[in-house]
């Protein structure tokens, strides 16, 4: 399925090199919370990635046409494995480990909602809360981080 990292908004260049969501100003946004209902399996993360990870993500993101191969998240308890298929060869994966820690108990004194950026049927851009965010994936370095 799609991520909520991925918005149909444009998308710029960010300070240290990777892409957001790019607000403009003097722009007016339709905001809600609950399009999302409290019964559907939408689950938001905070998410840290590493620059081979992110590198990784980025070049299935613009490959997604290309390759028939599916990226995959496993949790595992406290900890999982994301898989992303190779752009260099599609039958092979990048393995990135993880692990999961509970934001809300880690971090009392602060919380982040999840908003979600898109473009509606008429052109408008609408901005949907998706949920607070209690946990935080955090994915391991590789050799190659270093």
């Amino acid at each position: 399925g799609e991520s909520v990292a991925s918005t149909a908004a444009a998308r710029q260049r960010g300070g240290n090199g990777s892409k957001m969501a790019a607000l403009k100003e003097e722009q007016c946004y339709g905001l809600s919370c609950g399009r999302v209902s409290n019964g559907s399996n939408v689950s938001v993360f905070h998410v840290k990635l590493t620059d081979s990870a992110l590198r990784a993500f980025e070049g299935y993101q613009s490959s997604k046409g290309l390759c028939s191969a599916q990226s995959t998240i496993r949790f595992t308890g406290n900890q999982g494995k994301i898989s992303i298929p190779r752009l260099e060869s599609t039958n092979e994966l990048r393995t990135f480990t993880f692990y999961l820690s509970n934001v809300g108990r880690d971090n009392p004194q602060g919380s982040f909602d999840c908003i979600q950026q898109y473009i509606t049927s008429d052109g408008s851009i609408q901005l949907d809360c998706l949920g607070g965010i209690q946990d935080k994936i955090t994915v391991c370095a590789t050799d190659d981080s270093y």
